[in-house]
């Protein structure tokens, strides 16, 4: 088996909603699930399906795309795992190992009127020691457009729940022939979009290739009498009869004749959902998962059963919907095994530093309330917004005429490469990068890379005449001094340029 890591960047928002419905709130996914890399290469099914690669590459099982967790630096999260507890009303959050703790335990918690409470969300990493890691959401509300009467449509009006751009994600392909491993990984390079709403605004994403990416290695290989399965990803498994079934047979995990699964040790989280098939129009089937984050805990394993000989037997994933990152567990993880006596686990979160020296230095001028932190964080949002449109209304009333030649389409054009750029380098690129030629020496030719988009192309005359590329790079360039933000420079590139679209169309 050979596997391939990449590192998926947002450029821009991305919506990657829980379910296909569309109606009511709807929940964000905090995974972006392996499907929409698989849908990515399967745009060039026909390529694939002439090179003959196609069933391997999409229903024989042999190419799997795991799920994109969220990443700090070269470090993958993963999902906190169901068998952690926590105390109620405990401050300090001491993390207790479900099936680590004895029964003596629990009826001492029984007695004092101690209560445990499960973590069911979010992720870690761990390094050597936890440390928590979790997306920053946006939410936004959008009408539908009328295009007959250009404004809009009555009555419809959408709420959308986004990831924010600038997130970073790892993940992981694994393939059975190096040669459907190649093909995967050169059609996911690149810029592509993934989620709903891709049309809009939403759902831009690099993908580029993680090279010397080392993936989770801390296992426990001494624990003898149980062997704990940890699901960092959802799995489906079905019963004798064809049915989904919460509750996977010891063969269907792989397990020696005579194992026995601790169901009262386990902690399973399940989860229901139809997945859009986008080729027919309609709803697949409901697949019955269990989530990730699920353990499972196994005894009665015989004395000849090896550890690592087992690891490596459910390395591909087990169940089904194996090819989408369905599968992937996880066998004595330190994070469920390393626990004391009384079941606490011996690893600790660490605290953010920079969180840490930002909420000391706040303490040390005045203690503040929430609501003044919020009316601060608001005053600083509006100063900034009203500075942009000061700056807006000042280079507007200095250069409109000077672009009067520029069509409200180019304008457009401009706005539009703003909002997806993600990135202020990235946007002056796309803008004002200068066109090159270069040698291609293999092919003994003149090769031309055409440039930024307004340094090629048809309206290239009317940039060039009087330097107006140069003199709308320079206010770029200005703005941006004096704000010295990047996305606060963008959002003024997207308002300069719809005011010029307005003014072009009053000048027809």
């Amino acid at each position: 088996m050979q596997t391939k890591y990449f590192k998926c960047v947002f450029l821009s928002d991305v919506i990657l909603n829980a379910d296909t419905a569309t109606e009511g709130n709807r929940d964000v996914l905090d995974f972006i699930p392996g499907s929409n890399f698989l849908g990515i290469v399967a745009k060039s099914y026909s390529e694939l399906s002439d090179k003959g690669l196609a069933f391997d590459m999409f229903h024989s099982g042999k190419v799997r795309f795991g799920d994109a967790h969220l990443s700090k630096g070269d470090l993958r999260s993963l999902k906190k795992p169901a068998a952690w507890f926590t105390e109620k009303n405990d401050d300090a959050k001491n993390i207790r190992v479900h099936h680590c703790i004895p029964d003596d335990k629990f009826k001492e918690y029984h007695k004092n009127g101690t209560q445990l409470k499960q973590v069911r969300s979010g992720y870690f990493i761990q390094k050597q020691d936890l440390a928590e890691l979790s997306a920053e959401t946006s939410f936004a509300i959008k009408s539908a457009y009328d295009s007959s009467n250009r404004k809009s449509e009555d009555g419809k009006l959408y709420g959308y729940s986004s990831i924010r751009r600038g997130a970073e994600w790892i993940f992981s392909v694994e393939a059975d022939d190096q040669k459907l491993l190649e093909e995967a990984s050169a059609k996911l390079l690149g810029e592509h979009n993934i989620g709903r709403s891709r049309s809009a605004q939403y759902g831009r994403v690099e993908i580029k290739k993680l090279d010397g990416f080392k993936d989770y290695s801390d296992f426990d290989d001494k624990e003898k009498e149980h062997v704990i399965i940890y699901f960092e990803s959802r799995a489906a498994f079905f019963d004798e009869n064809g049915q989904p079934t919460y509750q996977p047979s010891p063969e269907d995990l792989k397990l020696p004749v005579g194992s026995k699964i601790i169901w009262e040790k386990s902690q399973i989280l399940t989860f229901v959902y139809s997945p859009w098939n986008a080729a027919r129009k309609t709803r697949d089937a409901d697949r019955v998962c269990i989530e990730k984050g699920s353990v499972i805990v196994v005894g009665d394993l015989g004395a000849n059963f090896n550890l690592s000989e087992y690891r490596k037997a459910i390395a591909g994933g087990l169940g089904s919907y194996r090819s989408e990152g369905f599968g992937k567990l996880l066998v004595n993880p330190s994070f469920l095994t390393k626990a004391d006596n009384d079941g606490l686990l011996q690893l600790k979160f660490i605290k953010d530093k920079n969180k840490d020296e930002q909420t000391q230095s706040q303490i040390a001028i005045t203690a503040k309330c929430d609501f003044e932190k919020w009316i601060d964080a608001k005053l600083a949002e509006k100063k900034l917004e009203f500075k942009i449109l000061e700056l807006l209304k000042q280079e507007f009333d200095q250069n409109r005429s000077k672009f009067s030649p520029i069509t409200a389409s180019q304008w457009g054009a401009i706005r539009a490469i703003a909002e997806r750029s993600g990135d202020f380098s990235k946007m002056k690129e796309y803008l004002f990068k200068d066109p090159q030629t270069r040698e291609n020496r293999q092919r003994d030719q003149r090769v031309v890379d055409e440039g930024g988009f307004l340094r090629h192309g048809k309206k290239m005359k009317d940039w060039n005449d009087k330097d107006r590329w140069l003199a709308f790079k320079t206010i770029v360039e200005t703005v941006h001094c004096n704000l010295k933000d990047d996305s606060a420079t963008i959002k003024f590139v997207i308002l300069f340029c719809s005011e010029m679209a307005k003014n072009a169309k009053k000048q027809r």
